[in-house]
């Protein structure tokens, strides 16, 4: 299922900035996050459309800069990267996480560090690097996404997330409007899930 939102900037002020999308991996430090969508520009009088999808796919990048293919994931799973005749890829393993309101990514190589990387709607939402050998980390999503105005950033950036931005909880949502009005957003539900 996918919630699909239309962002408007009634905002009189042309400054040109970006509009900036993300979430936070609630299994993570709290102070950064990676940059999912970036709207760019965000004039007055624009809008953009943006589909949020509940599916995950992960990849992982060796040492080497090699990439596995993505792989779909679910909850209270944990996935890891394998060496085979072929090269690296991702296996499900029979491991069950302890929480199912997350999944773990596991580095089983013997030596070499892999970064971890988290899509979703096919854009990189959450991003591990450096994950050591035999070493896992977790990863969990509520259906949160904080927005704001943002100047220099790009998709697959980290993101302070100290900053001001506006959370908005799209659970139990199928369709939005987002509005930039004044100085701030605000949600208006078009469609609620049946």
């Amino acid at each position: 299922m996918s919630i699909y939102t239309l962002t408007i900037n009634n905002h009189s002020d042309s400054s040109h900035e970006s509009f900036v999308i993300f979430q936070e991996n609630e299994k993570a430090p709290r102070d950064i996050a990676t940059v999912g969508k970036v709207f760019r520009p965000f004039d007055n009088g624009m809008t953009h459309q943006f589909e949020f999808s509940n599916d995950f796919e992960i990849a992982f990048k060796d040492s080497w800069g090699n990439f596995t293919a993505r792989r779909k994931v679910e909850y209270g799973k944990q996935y890891a990267i394998v060496v085979c005749p072929e090269g690296s890829k991702i296996v499900e393993k029979e491991t069950i996480t302890e929480n199912l309101d997350c999944f773990e990514m596991k580095n089983d190589f013997t030596t070499g560090y892999v970064d971890c990387m988290v899509y979703r709607s096919g854009l990189l939402f959450a991003e591990f690097k450096e994950l050591g050998p035999n070493r896992k980390t977790v990863f969990s999503f509520k259906p949160n996404i904080y927005i704001g105005m943002a100047s220099g950033l790009k998709e697959g950036d980290p993101i302070n997330t100290d900053a001001n931005y506006t959370l908005f909880n799209l659970e139990g949502i199928k369709a939005a409007e987002i509005n930039y009005t004044d100085g701030m957003f605000d949600l208006v539900i078009l469609k609620r899930c049946d």
